[in-house]
């Protein structure tokens, strides 16, 4: 017998671009764990939305679980659709000391510029933010006051 069930929705991710002022932004090592996706790459925070929550409800928690932040508004960049979930990428500005906060999830955090972006090879960085990331700085996003 054929199987005629619609598909369920899409998952959907939430995460944030973390942007200095002199245009460097803040990724997070992920863990080096067997079982997990992308061990030991470069990722944007965030994570998973839940069922009962929006996007930037999703980003809040996630921030106030990854690192113990509590961010109030931050900027919609970018919907993306990608093969396995929809995306939505937030950004906000930060300060530098923002590498120095505890962080709960993945093993480090480091600021990058968008020309080490560009060096990194394109496995190096999770669940296809090198080319949101790439795009972010050639827009130049963070100086925009509407959403792509």
């Amino acid at each position: 017998m054929e199987d005629t069930k619609t598909p369920g929705p899409m998952r959907r991710g939430a995460s944030i671009i973390f942007i200095d002022p002199s245009c460097e932004v803040l990724l997070c090592l992920r863990d080096d764990k067997a079982g997990i996706p992308f061990p030991n790459c470069w990722d944007l925070f965030g994570g998973g939305v839940e069922p009962d929550e929006t996007p930037q409800e999703c980003i809040v928690r996630e921030m106030k679980e990854e690192l113990d932040l509590t961010i109030a508004e931050p900027r919609l960049y970018k919907i993306t659709h990608f093969d396995d979930r929809i995306e939505y990428t937030f950004f906000q500005t930060a300060s530098r000391d923002l590498v120095d906060r505890p962080q709960y999830e993945g093993k480090g955090k480091k600021w990058f510029s968008k020309a080490e972006i560009q060096s990194l090879p394109l496995e190096a960085i999770a669940f296809g933010f090198r080319e949101i990331l790439l795009e972010f700085f050639a827009r130049r996003a963070w100086l925009s006051r509407s959403p792509t």
